[in-house]
């Protein structure tokens, strides 16, 4: 955390003079300047007897007081008593309480003491590093002490325990050493906390209280924003005042230069805001974080910046008060610029065949210095064509433009892009992704079920149709009719199909042979997207496969030297034959996108692995806080066997694996190796990395985490938490399911067309659904017949306007035309949007 502190100072402070006041500053700086004192201890109590290690692990809980600032730990001394030597193996921690009651989450831990063989009945101190580990008020947190390391035939080292509740009386206010004292039996198959009879370990804690000091503090001093990024193009931090300012504070943020970087303290507004507003008293917000979002644009050039982001309080009421005009901590933010470039909206689409159009965009990253010509080329024209080229220049070179790429005959194709007429900044050898096209015949996509049907005239049968779509997008505009009655889209979809009123019983066959061979709407499936000669149709617009990005990660924290291992040599038989086998599993938690997430690939820090070893990674659900159901097992990547360590990739199947919104799951590592089973256990012994550390990398999704403790199991189905407090180490990869395209609204699929001139304007009204979050339009697609002039788009403007009193008011957005195709019958043309869409809101 980075604060600015202003010490207040009272009207008694000053009549004392200036040394009393900067002798009081220095006393609350920081927690070195203050004397650690004892803030609990029941060590001066008597009656402390001997309970030994062995194979425990002791724990003992103390609350704080109701220093509202909190307090911080310096250092905790623990009575032990009988014959040590040496350096203890692990250092006491200091624990929160888990929802079991039990010790939880390691906050700090602290050094170890050397332990001598006249040890005796001896206090020693375990010394907190640093600036020491903070303890908020009014909590209880644990003491976790490990064994020390005991001499050979001596009486075994213990600490001295209490059954009586008394403590010292010198603690801290409000401060208290819970009654009863935990343990844990690490020889244990499923070691797990217990209460320690009715007894307390004899522990002193010392500490600091933490001053309180008005103040203002940011979360963050530096950020770096990344123009065009998916996520890094913008970054937050928050800001709160450290005290109850006892009067409204307004603070001002303010950007060093907004054409780099664009300051908001308020996102739910349509203009950026620039202040924060901090109310005071016990119903204030005075105490609450406010967020601050910073947003690189793309400015055009090519260059980095750093620009520092400011912070001006100010009291309105009172220019006396403390908070008025305090200083503030700047935050710096620095910029990657996106560079020179060509972006190109689409990997892959996909088009019916005959005429059918898909389209794309594409985007320069940067101005030009000039005119550049990008020129894209089918790979074979028999089965796609796309149009022409397109020009960027200094003044459009941010906004999209279209390619539009037409379906001729089936099969596939790739449209390549090059720039044939360059600049300094896109030379002629500019790298420029191509885009994969399909082309299918519609007759291929769907079947139905039953393969026919029969009915008395009058009568509707229900039908089933299964769509293949695995290799498209969900840009394709396609519907099926029957006879009469359009069904509705989707695999599965139970389709009503109504037979024509005549004297005979009728049939449809699937081949379009009955009686329905001749009509427009015939049994089975055709492309169309209007059937009035005017008809909407709007359409969400298909998006490319993503490219997977890091979901969530905590590789790059620190990890002790020794990682978990796999396998547990069982001290009372042949260490090589019979142990122990640890399957091993770490939990995480997925964000909050809607439709969910694809996992790609899990990458895992392992040390010592052989790929002749029998083992499996798979995807966990959680069950009660345990792996349950497999939802997926990654494949194992190609290496040779290592001893040190090393990352491994394992992928998941093709499609990946999909994970809901705001769901717990488990990566859990299976060895096939039974425990005992005298199959040798590898030397040296395989194992999976930890940390820690509570903390995972910056690089991740919104919402996404890490569980801070990890299971193991020994025996099938059965898990437990792991002793240590610890986190396993690994990077998820994947990326955030983009919502299916769907049509919104169209009449199209009616009969009975009419021809409109379009010698006059035109205008259609239409009113939006209940979605509370409103709609986004990305095409609309019309249906013109006799097109025989190529300038007939010319002239034609495409809009979306709001109504005003039942006519056309204000333009809403812009639809860009399509191109010309030539055509005595109808055919359908899309407009499409700008990249984004035009947004509109519920029941307009």
């Amino acid at each position: 955390m980075v604060a600015a502190n202003h010490l207040r100072s009272t009207a008694a402070a000053l009549l004392l003079g200036l040394s009393l006041v900067s002798g009081l500053g220095a006393s609350v700086s920081s927690a070195q300047a203050q004397t650690a004192r004892e803030l609990i201890s029941n060590i001066g109590q008597d009656g402390g007897k001997h309970s030994s290690f062995g194979a425990n692990i002791f724990a003992q809980a103390f609350t704080t007081g109701g220093n509202a600032a909190g307090y911080t730990l310096t250092g905790v001394d623990i009575r032990y008593l009988g014959t040590a030597s040496g350096q203890a193996d692990s250092a006491v921690q200091i624990r929160s309480v888990g929802n079991d009651g039990n010790p939880s989450d390691v906050l700090g831990s602290l050094t170890n003491p050397a332990f001598t063989t006249a040890l005796g009945d001896r206090v020693l101190t375990h010394a907190a590093s640093g600036d020491g580990i903070d303890l908020a008020a009014n909590t209880t947190y644990f003491i976790v002490v490990p064994r020390p390391p005991a001499v050979t035939g001596s009486t075994s080292v213990g600490v001295a325990i209490l059954s009586s509740d008394d403590e010292d009386s010198a603690g801290a206010a409000g401060w208290s050493i819970v009654d009863v004292a935990k343990r844990i039996t690490e020889t244990n198959v499923n070691p797990t906390w217990s209460d320690f009879s009715s007894s307390s370990l004899q522990v002193r804690v010392n500490g600091t209280l933490k001053a309180t000091t008005d103040g203002v503090t940011l979360s963050e001093s530096d950020l770096t924003l990344t123009e065009l990024h998916a996520r890094d193009a913008e970054k937050t931090y928050t800001v709160v005042l450290n005290t109850d300012p006892g009067a409204n504070v307004t603070v001002t943020v303010t950007s060093g230069d907004t054409t780099a970087v664009a300051v908001d303290t308020d996102s739910g507004t349509a203009v950026d805001q620039s202040t924060l507003t901090f109310t005071h008293g016990n119903s204030g917000n005075w105490n609450a974080a406010q967020t601050v979002t910073l947003r690189t644009p793309n400015d055009g050039d090519a260059a980095a910046e750093t620009v520092t982001i400011s912070h001006t309080a100010a009291v309105a009421s009172d220019n006396n008060n403390p908070y008025h005009q305090i200083d503030i901590d700047d935050v710096t933010a620095t910029t990657v610029d996106a560079g020179h470039g060509v972006v190109v909206s689409k990997e892959r689409v996909a088009v019916f065949q005959s005429s059918d159009i898909v389209e794309y965009t594409i985007t320069l990253n940067s101005s030009p210095g000039g005119s550049v010509v990008i020129t894209p080329t089918s790979s074979d024209t028999t089965t796609a064509t796309v149009s022409s080229a397109l020009t960027f220049t200094t003044s459009n070179w941010s906004s999209p433009q279209t390619m539009t790429v037409t379906g001729a005959g089936e099969g596939s194709a790739t449209i390549s892009h090059a720039v044939t007429t360059a600049t300094t900044a896109y030379p002629t050898g500019t790298s420029i992704a191509s885009v994969d096209v399909r082309v299918k015949n519609p007759s291929q996509i769907v079947s139905f079920r039953p393969a026919s049907v029969s009915g008395v005239e009058g009568s509707s049968v229900n039908l089933t149709a299964d769509i293949n779509t695995d290799d498209l997008q969900s840009d394709l505009a396609y519907s099926w009719a029957f006879c009469r009655v359009s069904g509705s889209h989707g695999s599965g979809d139970r389709l009503s199909a109504d037979f024509p009123t005549s004297a005979d019983d009728q049939a449809c066959p699937v081949a379009a042979s009955g009686p329905c061979a001749g009509d427009a709407s015939r049994y089975g499936l055709r492309h169309v997207a209007a059937s009035f000669l005017f008809g909407l149709v709007f359409a969400m617009a298909g998006m490319a496969p993503a490219h997977a990005d890091v979901l969530i990660s905590n590789i790059g924290q620190a990890s002790p030297p020794e990682p978990q291992t796999f396998f547990e040599p069982n001290p009372y038989s042949f260490f090589f034959f019979s142990t122990n086998v640890l399957d091993h599993a770490q939990s995480f938690t997925t964000g909050s996108n809607s439709s969910g997430y694809r996992l790609d690939s899990v990458e895992l820090e392992l040390q010592a692995f052989d790929p002749d070893i029998s083992y499996t990674v798979t995807v966990r659900s959680d069950s009660s806080g345990s792996p349950s159901n497999t939802i997926g097992t990654l494949s194992k990547p190609s290496f040779t066997a290592f001893s040190g360590k090393k990352i491994l990739e394992f992928s998941a199947p093709n499609g990946g694996i999909m994970l809901a919104a705001n769901t717990d799951y488990f990566v859990v590592v299976d060895i096939g190796i039974a425990s005992n089973s005298g199959t040798p256990v590898p030397q040296p012994l395989p194992g999976w990395f930890i940390t820690t550390s509570n903390n995972e990398d910056s690089d991740k999704a919104t919402g996404w985490s890490i569980a801070n403790k990890h299971r193991l199991s020994t025996t099938a189905g059965t898990w437990v938490d792991n002793v240590i407090t610890s986190v396993l180490k690994m990077r998820l990869n994947g990326v955030a399911v983009t919502p299916p395209a769907r049509p919104l609204v169209s009449n199209t699929g009616q009969t009975g067309d009419s021809a409109v001139s379009d010698d006059n304007d035109i205008a259609q009204a239409f009113t939006t659904g209940s979605n509370a979050d409103g709609y986004t339009i990305t095409s609309v697609n019309v249906q013109f017949r006799d097109l025989n002039a190529s300038n007939v788009f010319d002239s034609m403007v495409g809009t979306i306007r709001e109504n005003n009193n039942g006519v056309p008011g204000d333009v809403v957005g812009r639809l860009t035309d399509p191109d010309y195709v030539q055509t005595s019958t109808a055919r359908n043309y899309r407009f499409t949007t700008a990249e984004g869409g035009i947004d509109i809101a519920a029941e307009t």
